[in-house]
């Protein structure tokens, strides 16, 4: 059974007395042990060094005073360090002590005091009920004793204990819950003043335990919450206690057959019985006001032939009887959780470490717990309860590279060889994952349908690998150094490639700490091409991501996460190794050239000559080079007076080859059957919107926006077209002011008559009247 308590024996130094004397009460405070005692006064003992090797605690008597005129038992006792006071009740008389000195306080007494517990909650100023025959008080201990509210009650109050505003009291018939905020006093429930005298003790603010008795005489211990419903379960006891107080997560109670027992709160089973070494039934038992060290003696490494004490326990309640008092010192909570873990009792050592709260935690006791934690991990792992396992891990900061090493993702990188650690041994034992899968399915669940166990396996392994990745998700928020950071970041690359989480592609886009060498197999393996491209990208290996994209756009391989064709421009874009764009260009320029060209178009550094692409460009058709000159002319507005008559070449080029001496012909019959009186030839161009009449607008604009094109290489061209292309030669004819030449094309061969005016109208003065005169004698020449 679980050690949590000691018990050990204050030796006392006794003065001569004529009259028999015995302990009635008792608090101690550090080093100072106070007794209330049978003749009305009060002994102060100094307690010597505490060492856990000893069985009885040495005392020294400092001062004795009296607290009762009448030598009226001194029944209660109590220490507040916070105020330095020290509070006796004897003869119904509250009585407050300088706690150094045991001289009388300045406070005033209070008389007709039948019980008195300091409030648990508040510190300082101290919070002190007070009991009367028919009425509590709540006073404030500061200062000066200040009553700050007082109600009545019916019957006289025996014992009473608050936390706050959360306060519980019992008379001779009934346990109560008092408020003073609505200023009543509500009854729980009776018990029978035979059997048993009250005893109840805080668990929280809003929670009280109780005790009663059966007619059999066994105990029974009943939860409250605040509001004065039941909560938990019952405690049971084989004698009615005489006293019980909390310390989480024990609930200690002292038995009238001189035995304490201490049970866990959450489960309510026994933890530990012990006997108290006193022919004497017990009669007091409370909680000490400020705990006293226990110290173990260990050798020093550090100074030869010396000794050093470290703390090991502390005395955190006395026991009483009318011949003895007992301290009783709990058991560290680690060398409760080792010695369970050590008995291989796991589930109540588990239970202990979760239920286990210190508020300032030592960076000893702090690494104790982690250790603990990552014990219950592993005993969690190895049942296959990953949820519980990564829960312990979290808290205990297992280092990953264990789980690493036992799931299916090992890294060249991590070695246990020389590691001595329980996570080391105990990794090693199992094996790995798989094997633990494999033998819990067979050994455990006894699945022999081969369906049954493959989706048994793959539920247990898609469990276990969400959880990991939680946790190493987690881990890479640790401080943990530069090379676990990679070891996190290379198992979390292969997780996400096995779990075909949606994860791994914008993991891989940000910035990332994944070993290449180590996951390039494994993407590969699991077919994750694109992801691998991207661990290519990031490590600026930008030849081996355009092959791999290049392959995947080519259907060479096949990765639905591959974004398409697009990515490869928009990398060769940004790329700024001129040898590798134009190496890489050439595939995309022969696959797409339309779409290539913007390799060279949508830069935005100065990495290649115009001139140099455009010879570049020669091999790949007119299209690219067409667009790459328009970029330069009209988006870059280069004033080369070479571009821009390339460029009207170009689209020249483009009408040539789609029109032949029928189509132009056909054409200009269309516009005449349209109507030439509705629309110029250029609207009617424009309302078609076909191949050819694009093509025709894109060069007539041109022509008529450019003031840098030299018209004699756009007439050579034309010349040897023939005369059809009527719209070309009126542009030419416009820009050389050949006005009587423009207005013959207008009028005989495109009857255009929208145009011809048009035209006429936006010149200048005198030209604009001579060609509007001159325009009329064309149309009436030709009637």
């Amino acid at each position: 059974m679980l050690q949590v308590i000691r018990s050990y024996s204050f030796i006392l130094d006794f003065w001569a007395s004529e009259e028999p004397i015995s302990f009635q009460s008792a608090d101690l405070c550090g080093a100072d042990l106070y007794i209330g005692l049978s003749d009305g006064t009060l002994a102060h003992y100094t307690v010597e060094q505490l060492m856990d090797n000893d069985q009885n605690i040495n005392s020294t008597l400092k001062n004795r005073i009296s607290v009762s005129t009448s030598k009226t038992p001194c029944i209660a006792v109590k220490a507040v360090p916070s105020e330095s006071k020290l509070i006796t009740l004897s003869d119904s008389i509250l009585n407050f002590y300088n706690i150094e000195t045991l001289t009388q306080s300045s406070l005033s007494p209070v008389r007709g005091c039948m019980a008195f517990c300091i409030d648990q909650y508040m510190q300082s100023p101290l919070g002190l009920l007070v009991a009367k025959k028919k009425s509590i008080g709540h006073l404030k201990l500061d200062n000066a004793l200040t009553l700050k509210k007082s109600i009545p009650v019916e019957e006289t109050v025996l014992v009473m204990t608050q936390y706050n505003n959360s306060i519980c009291t019992a008379d001779s018939k009934m346990y109560n819950l008092v408020s003073f905020k609505r200023e009543q006093s509500t009854p729980l429930f009776p018990y029978d003043y035979d059997l048993t005298s009250p005893v109840v003790t805080v668990i929280s603010e809003n929670e009280f335990l109780l005790v009663t008795a059966s007619a059999q005489g066994f105990g029974i211990g009943v939860f409250i919450s605040s509001s004065g419903e039941p909560v938990r379960g019952t405690l049971q006891w084989p004698v009615i206690p005489v006293s019980i107080v909390y310390q989480a997560p024990y609930i200690l109670s002292v038995l009238k057959n001189s035995t304490v027992q201490i049970h866990h709160i959450e489960t309510q089973s026994l933890i530990q019985s012990i006997p108290i070494a006193s022919s004497q039934p017990p009669k007091f038992f409370c909680l000490v006001s400020y705990p006293i060290e226990l110290t173990s003696v260990f050798d020093n490494d550090d100074q030869q032939n010396e000794e050093s004490t470290i703390p090991s326990g502390s005395i955190s309640a006395i026991i009483g009887t009318i011949d003895g008092i007992f301290g009783l010192v709990m058991v560290p909570w680690d060398a409760q959780i080792q010695e369970l873990f050590s008995n291989n009792e796991m589930e109540q050592a588990i239970a202990l470490l979760e239920s286990t709260s210190i508020a300032e935690e030592s960076e000893t006791q702090m690494l104790k717990r982690q250790k603990f934690h990552r014990i219950a991990g592993f005993h969690f792992l190895e049942k296959l309860d990953f949820e519980m396992a990564f829960k312990h891990f979290r808290l205990g900061y297992l280092n990953p590279k264990y789980l690493i090493q036992f799931y299916p993702i090992q890294s060249s990188n991590i070695s246990l060889e020389n590691d001595q650690t329980f996570a080391s041994d105990t990794i090693q034992r199992l094996e790995s994952l798989n094997t633990l899968i494999t033998n819990h399915i067979l050994l455990f669940l006894k699945l022999k349908n081969e369906k049954d166990i493959e989706n048994m396996t793959h539920r247990l392994h898609a469990d276990a690998n969400s959880n990991l990745i939680a946790y190493l998700e987690f881990g890479r928020s640790m401080k943990t150094g530069p090379f676990l950071i990679e070891d996190i970041d290379t198992a979390l690359v292969k997780l996400y490639a096995i779990t075909e989480s949606k994860k791994l592609i914008p993991f891989l886009q940000k910035s990332n700490n994944a070993l290449l060498e180590e996951c390039t197999t494994f993407l590969m393996d699991h077919s994750r091409y694109y992801a691998l491209s991207l661990m290519h990208k990031s490590h600026n290996d930008s030849a081996e991501t355009l092959d791999l994209w290049i392959k995947l756009a080519s259907g060479d391989l096949t990765d639905p996460e591959f974004l398409g064709f697009s990515l490869i421009i928009d990398y060769l874009i940004e790329l700024s190794d001129k040898e590798l764009v134009l190496r890489y260009s050439n595939w995309v320029l022969r696959r797409d050239p339309t779409k290539g060209v913007k390799i060279f178009t949508d830069r935005k550094d100065n990495l290649f000559e115009s001139e140099a692409v455009l010879v570049y460009l020669e091999s790949f058709g007119s299209k690219p080079k067409q667009t790459y000159i328009e970029y330069l002319v009209l988006k870059q507005h280069n004033k080369d007076p070479q571009l821009h008559t390339q460029l009207a070449i170009v689209y020249l080029e483009r009408i040539i080859r789609f029109t032949t001496e029928d189509i132009l012909q056909e054409l200009d019959q269309l516009f005449i059957e349209h109507g030439p009186r509705k629309v110029s030839y250029v609207e009617f161009l424009n309302a078609r919107g076909d191949p050819i009449c694009i093509a025709k607008l894109q060069f007539y604009h041109f022509l008529y926006n450019s003031k840098l094109i030299k018209i004699e290489e756009i007439k050579k061209i034309l010349d040897n077209e023939g005369d059809l292309y009527y719209l070309e030669n009126l542009c030419l004819a416009s820009m050389e002011k050949q006005h009587d030449r423009v207005l013959e094309i207008y009028v005989h061969h495109l009857h255009d008559a929208i145009g011809a005016y048009t035209y006429c109208v936006d010149q200048e003065g005198d030209i604009r009247n001579r060609l509007l005169h001159q325009l009329v004698n064309l149309y009436l020449s030709s009637r």
